[in-house]
Parts: structure tokens; sequence; C-alpha cells
């Protein structure tokens, strides 16, 4: 039953941010849907729909200055170029290919701490979260360009 009311609570979330998106998509207001990489969240068909009309970005948060890989996906909708965002790890084995150290698995806590290792890996990397502030401030002023435009009114 714990489960079932996190799965019907979950369910409903993704309703109401694919109701926000597809009212952003509408009214072309550039949008971003960001999860892990593997989330089911991008799998089932609601999102699937949406998901044609998206930029489709996967990048890892280690490329960001983590410590940690994290394999996230973001989706965008109305941006100009999502490109600032993707950049994947090449490294192998365990192995940061920016930094050239071993990745922080995120399990466990780390020593010394009861905080565990996904909970500290929760916030935006701050350089992820400038990168992606700005595609959005972009994409905006685009849309108000262009509308400018198409309204005859110039810049």
């Amino acid at each position: 039953p714990k489960q079932a009311a996190k799965v019907q609570l979950g369910n409903r979330t993704l309703q109401f941010t694919l109701k926000i998106i597809k009212r952003c998509v509408a009214l072309r207001i550039p949008v971003f849907l960001e999860n892990p990489a593997s989330s089911q969240l991008f799998r089932v068909p609601p999102t699937l729909a949406l998901r044609r009309l998206a930029q489709d970005v996967v990048c890892d948060y280690c490329q960001f200055g983590t410590r940690w890989r994290k394999h996230t996906r973001v989706l965008a909708w109305g941006s100009c170029d999502s490109s600032p965002l993707n950049r994947c790890c090449t490294g192998r084995h365990g192995i940061c290919s920016r930094t050239g150290c071993r990745h922080i698995v995120l399990q466990g806590c780390p020593a010394n701490s009861s905080r565990h290792w996904t909970s500290i890996a929760a916030p935006y990397p701050k350089p992820f979260a400038r990168a992606a502030a700005r595609l959005l401030v972009h994409s905006h002023d685009n849309l108000v360009q262009t509308r400018a435009l198409q309204l005859g009114q110039g810049c």
C-alpha cells in the first residue's frame, strides 16, 4: 500500500507536469523536463507523444564539475539550441573523461556522514543550472524577437 500511494502520487505529478508542458508548447513558451536518463518517465505513452516534439539531450553531471557521473536526460521544447547541455562522459570503467579520476558511485553514504550520496547529488551542478538558465533566457529572447518581427515591430 505504501508503494502504491507513491506510484499514484508519481502518476498524478506526471499528468500535471505534462499538462503544463503541453500548455507551454501550445503557447510557444520554452520549457524543459529533466530526469535521470534511464527514468521510466521517458517511456510512458503520454511522454513519448510529447517527446517527438522536443529536442532530446543526454548529459553527465561529471562534465559540469561533479565527482559523480549521474547520466541525465533533458527534453527541451521551444529551445533555440540545447547543445550547451549535451556533454557526455566518454570515460571507461568508472573513470571520468573530464578529470581522469574515478567517479563516485551514488550508493550508501560517504565516510563520516549519515547523508546518502543520492541526497548529496540531488541538486543541479551550478554550471549545468547556469547553462540551462542561459538557454531558457536565450530561447525566450528569441521568441520575443520573432513575435515582434511578425507583428512588424522590429527589435
